[in-house]
């Protein structure tokens, strides 16, 4: 998953300031993030990409944040909205316009912990579309959090959840590219959901429901090292 996030404050030294920090963060995570930076309200509702989150400075010339995120949500803007601000006088207006969260300028450094809080709720949130087999190709929504494993029958690809299978017409690599970093491929045609693994060994990986999955040589050393990484990555924020 590759997070898009967008920085609208006049400042432009305290939004690079602020993009160095969440920069370096993300490569402490593991996480990858496009930025976009812009100097107005009127130049971020010019742009046409769907941001996961926005840092929106409150005091800019011409539209301050709160009109902004009026017109965003006009639109239909689904993102996480953080207001930036030196005022006290402005929180209460922050909630009327259901923001996300609110920090004080002063507090920049915990601008990354704000992202990442952002990063750990869309990703709990987050699902992927796919299309059923035999099913007059109909179109489904699953959750990340429900899936177990991926594997290949054929052409197809069984989605593994709790009390049933999926059967999707798209490949195990074509769902991957879709996937977030929860997602590992332990096998040729096969993936797992780290959420769901309870330990890794040389041989396989046994999930938190007592099934079990041969992993292949060449694959056991990454997936352990990537399941080492998840499960600090949870210590830290659940």
């Amino acid at each position: 998953m590759v997070w898009k996030i967008a920085i609208c404050d006049d400042n432009l030294l305290y939004c690079d300031k602020m993009h160095k920090l969440c920069q370096e963060r993300l490569e402490m995570e593991y996480q990858c993030a496009e930025f976009y930076i812009f100097e107005n309200g009127e130049e971020l509702l010019k742009g046409t990409s769907y941001f996961h989150m926005l840092f929106l400075d409150v005091e800019m010339e011409g539209m301050d944040g709160f009109q902004v995120a009026k017109e965003l949500n006009k639109s239909g803007y689904q993102g996480k909205i953080i207001y930036i601000t030196s005022h006290d006088e402005w929180v209460q207006r922050a909630f009327e316009v259901n923001a996300y969260r609110y920090i004080y300028k002063k507090d920049i450094r915990d601008i990354p912990n704000v992202m990442m809080d952002v990063i750990n709720d869309l990703t709990k949130e987050s699902g992927i579309v796919v299309r059923v087999k035999d099913s007059n190709n109909q179109l489904q929504v699953i959750q990340y959090g429900d899936i177990y494993a991926l594997e290949s029958i054929g052409d197809a690809t069984a989605i593994i959840l709790e009390n049933m299978n999926t059967v999707t017409t798209e490949s195990v690599e074509q769902l991957m590219e879709r996937m977030d970093q929860r997602f590992i491929l332990y096998n040729r045609g096969k993936a797992v959901n780290l959420q769901k693994v309870k330990s890794v060994s040389r041989n396989q990986i046994i999930l938190r429901d007592g099934s079990c999955y041969k992993v292949s040589r060449r694959k056991w050393r990454e997936v352990q090292k990537e399941f080492l990484k998840f499960v600090e990555r949870s210590a830290k924020y659940y």
